[in-house]
């Protein structure tokens, strides 16, 4: 992966990150800012 992506594929990659680790809260929520900070820096 080059790192780069569109808002649209983080929004879809984010929901579905979220789905994998619905039961698993705090993960999803710590994996989720993840993508958010790597999103911020990229843009």
């Amino acid at each position: 992966m080059s790192g780069s992506f569109d808002p649209k594929e983080l929004k879809v990659l984010s929901d579905i990150l979220a789905l994998v680790l619905e039961e698993q809260e705090g993960q999803s929520v710590a994996a989720l800012n993840a993508l958010r900070s790597r999103a911020k820096k990229a843009a």
